[in-house]
């Protein structure tokens, strides 16, 4: 019998995602189901989950001291995000301004909306028991603590791990028993290595609404829907 063909990692190959850097994140749901909200009119309106989503976002620097975020965005069926990891010093290579939010490299830089999924993603559902992190790399009660075999602490993937199954837990917790699976198992990552490169994806972040229709992962929304 042929053995069964392994999935392929799109990530950068040796690349030290828990490094200090700035990391552009989109992550979306599963089968890209519009749970977060609609755009009306150019503008984001957050259905409850949506709101969960966002919230727990804001809440990861709590859960991880070296993180800082820049910019946010929750859309229908998926959030971007800016995640900056921060060196031991509390900073990028001791910098203190914007400068410091890049990571140079001579590595080529796939532009925005590149899909680079990262296999440290867990499979993340609502239907676990609530205060459980379903399937996840993380423990929800700490989203900063890791399993055995999860992605290295502190690291892109420990963060992104942590947040799907917070909002997860949150979500199962809100709708109980009819909660929907929420997130897709991997998510798309882009190191951020110049100022130029980061200016250009806050603008994308920040006009993601507006420019919703022409967007990548546009999906109209369902009739009867707000």
């Amino acid at each position: 019998m042929n053995a069964l063909p392994q999935r392929i990692s799109p990530r950068l190959r040796a690349y030290d995602y828990a490094q200090a850097g700035a990391y552009f994140v989109t992550i979306c749901t599963a089968a890209r189901e519009g749970f977060f909200g609609a755009v009306v009119d150019g503008e984001m309106r957050l259905s409850p989950l949506g709101a969960i989503a966002d919230r727990v976002w804001h809440d990861i620097p709590k859960h991880f001291a070296d993180v800082e975020l820049d910019a946010f965005v929750v859309m229908p069926n998926h959030v971007h995000g800016i995640v900056v990891i921060h060196d031991d010093a509390g900073a990028l290579g001791g910098a203190t301004t914007d400068d410091a939010r890049v990571v140079p490299t001579d590595n080529p830089t796939p532009s925005v909306g590149t899909r680079r999924a990262s296999s440290a993603a867990a499979n993340s559902t609502v239907n676990a028991s609530p205060g459980r992190a379903s399937s996840d790399t993380t423990s929800s009660n700490n989203p900063s603590k890791q399993r055995a075999k999860g992605p290295p602490p502190r690291s892109l993937g420990a963060i992104i791990g942590a947040y799907k199954s917070a909002v997860t837990r949150d979500i199962n917790a809100h709708m109980g028993l009819t909660a929907p699976v929420v997130w897709q198992s991997r998510y798309h990552d882009h190191i951020i290595r110049n100022m130029h490169d980061l200016a250009r994806i806050r603008d994308y972040v920040a006009h993601n609404p507006a420019r919703w229709e022409a967007d990548t992962f546009f999906a109209p929304r369902p009739p009867g829907n707000p």
